[in-house]
């Protein structure tokens, strides 16, 4: 039910706007390619809904490395 899907991070000082994702068809999934994110990098995905507008900053689900907690970033890393 997302209106747009972008990443945000250490390398575009978490501007939503920047790396903006494209959808996969009706498949649910967004894709992109971003140049130039090294390991270290920290980043989340920006998702704004369909729904009132409403805005969330979530870390990757499959992420292998996260910051720890109270923070929430997901950890680029090279496997």
């Amino acid at each position: 039910n997302a209106r747009e899907v972008s990443v945000i991070g250490s390398f575009n000082q978490w501007h939503p706007k920047m790396h903006r994702l494209r959808p996969r068809g009706n498949s649910g999934i967004w894709e992109g390619f971003i140049p130039g994110v090294g390991k270290g990098a920290l980043y989340k995905f920006h998702i704004e809904s369909n729904h009132h507008g409403h805005q969330v900053d979530k870390a990757d689900p499959f992420g292998l490395f996260h910051e720890k907690p109270p923070r929430t970033a997901s950890i680029v890393w090279d496997i």
